[in-house]
């Protein structure tokens, strides 16, 4: 860290040209002690308040050829970066249709492991013990109910027998007991 009041040199002139150099060295302004408008104040660079126009500094005329220029290449780059784009969007569209049979087949081809390895599971599942045990359960469910409904047909025959012994029976609109 340099102390105060001792010289330090940077190493500007040895790592910048020296167009640079003018724009990082300060320029010692002139210091005096009258404060009357167009003189020196004191401790404060000389200012000139009679001046009169912009205080915004006129372009150095290298530069503004340069945004002259730049003016009027804008609308040439702008045509080329449009072409661009569309190249790019051309070679894209052409990428994609090359690779499209390639990602078809990868898709289909996933979808072929995936249902293969849904049917594996499935083939797993219904060799577990539970598994076994709740389709024996469910055959069992089945077949109850079956004879369930077999014994209810066979009551409903024999009713209708026992009705036509014991006299009572349909004729026509009413029942009639003998």
């Amino acid at each position: 860290m340099p102390q105060l009041g001792r010289q330090v040199n940077w190493g500007l002139d040895v790592q910048l040209p020296d167009y640079w150099k003018s724009v990082f060295t300060p320029q010692k302004a002139a210091t005096g002690i009258n404060t009357t408008p167009g003189q020196v104040s004191r401790d404060f660079p000389a200012i000139d308040y009679t001046q009169t126009g912009s205080a915004v500094p006129g372009v150095n005329p290298q530069i503004q050829q340069w945004i002259d220029f730049t003016k009027a290449m804008s609308p040439i780059r702008m045509q080329e970066q449009a072409q661009a784009a569309q190249l790019s969007a051309a070679l894209t569209e052409q990428q994609l249709a090359s690779l499209y049979p390639y990602l078809s087949q990868a898709a289909r081809e996933a979808t072929d492991r995936n249902l293969m390895a849904s049917q594996a599971y499935r083939g797993f599942t219904e060799l577990l013990p539970t598994t076994r045990q709740n389709i024996a359960a469910s055959q069992q469910a089945q077949a109850t109910s079956a004879m369930s409904g077999h014994a209810d047909m066979i009551r409903a025959v024999a009713d209708a027998a026992r009705a036509a012994k014991s006299g009572k029976g349909y004729r026509g609109q009413t029942f009639s007991y003998a």
